[in-house]
């Protein structure tokens, strides 16, 4: 009776382990996390010129080798942002895209183009049904990357705005729409600063015009666009590349590298 009874048990807690095993692994399997990649890396984007080859990103892997289906920058199509789904490319504005991905912590691994070197080691967290995109510049070498949701609530009379200042010799610029300083935004931006999103009210389609300059030179513009808008929508403004001509000497390589004055304002749209 009591071998009859402990098997019982035995059996019990072996449905029960393998029912609380299966649920936590349907937890972990959903792919509905989202990720993207931006570069605005000066230093990849001339390995890009000079060298044919992809700049891959890895998730979660110690076997480096690339393949058509890792994430990657390179020439063509995917030298801005990785994905890039073709049939976006007609819009004013390139839209922000996404590969799915498993909910929860990751390992990020950005390869130079001839796979000898890791240029960023980072992580990122994803969450449930929420995109985002990670962003990558340097300033003469020296990586640094941004992790941004792109989960944004909008709003039938007004437009969403993100500015992210990615310039690293630009110094302090200041931003104006349509002639004046945008209220809500902050009164300058400096490398590395992240504003938005924030609501701009519309009425209906516009076309803005987007201006950077200089505080000791109002008058003269650095940059300037414009950004074709409808209501409800959300957009990236990105400034980015360098505004003079800069070069170091690679310590990966011991070659002197030089980058032309770059500096541009790219925009994406989010929604």
């Amino acid at each position: 009776m009591n071998f009859i009874y402990t098997s019982i048990r035995i059996a019990v807690i072996g449905v029960l382990l393998s029912l609380s095993a299966c649920r936590h692994q349907d937890d972990l399997q959903p792919v509905d996390a989202q990720i993207g990649f931006y570069n605005a890396s000066e230093y990849v984007r001339l390995q890009l010129r000079n060298n044919y080859k992809p700049s891959y990103v890895f998730i979660d892997t110690k076997d480096t080798v690339g393949s058509a289906t890792t994430s990657r920058f390179a020439t063509g199509d995917y030298i801005n942002q990785f994905p890039n789904q073709s049939y976006y490319v007609n819009h004013p504005q390139p839209w922000l895209s996404y590969i799915r991905i498993i909910p929860g912590t990751h390992q990020l691994l950005l390869m130079d183009t001839g796979m000898h070197r890791v240029l960023v080691k980072d992580t990122v967290v994803s969450r449930h049904g929420t995109p985002m995109t990670v962003y990558f510049a340097d300033n003469l070498g020296e990586f640094r990357t941004w992790k941004l949701s792109d989960e944004v609530n909008t709003q039938s009379d007004a437009i969403h705005l993100r500015v992210l200042d990615l310039s690293p010799d630009a110094g302090k610029i200041y931003l104006t729409i349509n002639g004046h300083a945008p209220a809500g935004f902050p009164s300058s931006f400096q490398y590395g600063d992240v504003a938005g999103f924030i609501p701009v009210p519309v009425k209906g389609p516009d076309t803005l015009r987007i201006r950077f300059y200089h505080p000791e030179t109002p008058g003269e513009s650095i940059l300037s666009t414009t950004l074709l808008t409808t209501p409800g929508g959300a957009y990236n403004i990105v400034v980015k590349g360098y505004e003079n001509a800069q070069g170091f000497v690679d310590p990966a390589s011991g070659s002197y590298l030089s980058f032309d004055a770059s500096l541009k304002v790219a925009l994406t749209q989010v929604r």
